[in-house]
């Protein structure tokens, strides 16, 4: 009997290869690489829900940073906010009911993307998670005291305002780079490299209004390009996301196993 046994002399599976045909590329659970027209409908259902589960995290990150600062009192970024709430709501639609209009709508988050990149350059939206108040400044240390800790770093690009509470010489248009001294206490230099030799900017107190530092995220030209290569993957991508939600009522049913019946409902399979 033994000499009949099929696993005699396969190859035991590594366990990082089980992991990458599970999560990486296989064809049952990552179909990346099927045409679309020979996709079974259990396959579709896998690729989309992974997708889905991709775009509701960036919008679930525009979402809580608006609701952030709307319990603050900014609303300022109403219109990223309702975008947040427009694509969850997308997202839905296209896993529950394989929507052509969600997948056609969530085109437009790359789209956006790479306007923004072209009119707005890198720069992260205005959004409250990048800002934090400034309780008190020190002149004799020239040091800033943060109402918490942002575990930012030494050298991060800064921008403060408003004018009216800017110590001197601080200017609204100019960044600046962080000193990083304890959790809550930092200093500002000119340039970056300065800011690692610790040359802190003297400062005078300025006015009495409530002074706001935002870290502002600079990057490598190697880094823009690779941003820029991503989001048009992504938007490649988007093209066979709505492919599949067209082409969706018409792919087969048959299951995983071969068997034609185990995606049907219960019952005796007809004559």
């Amino acid at each position: 009997m033994s000499g009949n046994n099929p696993q005699r002399g396969r190859r035991p599976q590594a366990s990082w290869e089980k992991y990458v045909k599970k999560y990486v590329w296989d064809d049952d659970s990552t179909p990346y690489f099927i045409p679309v027209r020979k996709l079974k409908r259990y396959q579709a259902d896998k690729e989309l829900l992974l997708y889905c589960a991709f775009l509701i995290i960036p919008a679930g990150l525009l979402v809580a940073a608006f609701i952030s600062a709307a319990l603050n009192g900014d609303y300022s970024n109403l219109a990223l906010g309702l975008y947040g709430i427009a694509v969850l709501a997308s997202a839905g639609f296209l896993h529950f009911r394989k929507s052509i209009s969600a997948a056609l709508f969530s085109i437009s988050a790359p789209v956006l993307l790479l306007l923004h990149f072209g009119i707005n350059g890198f720069e992260v939206p205005d959004l409250n998670i990048n800002k934090v108040t400034v309780v008190a400044i020190d002149d004799d240390t020239d040091t800033l005291t943060l109402a918490k800790d942002k575990r930012w770093k030494t050298g991060y690009g800064m921008t403060l305002g408003p004018v009216e509470a800017l110590p001197r010489p601080l200017s609204k248009e100019n960044i600046y780079y962080l000193i990083r001294q304890t959790g809550k206490t930092s200093q500002l230099a000119q340039t970056r490299e300065e800011a690692h030799l610790g040359k802190a900017i003297n400062l005078v107190r300025g006015g009495d209004h409530p002074l706001i530092m935002q870290r502002i995220v600079q990057l490598h030209i190697v880094e823009k390009v690779a941003m820029v290569i991503i989001v048009l993957l992504w938007l490649r991508y988007k093209i066979r996301v709505v492919a599949i939600a067209r082409a969706y009522p018409n792919l087969s049913q048959i299951g995983k196993d071969g068997n034609p019946w185990n995606k049907l409902t219960p019952g005796p399979p007809p004559a």
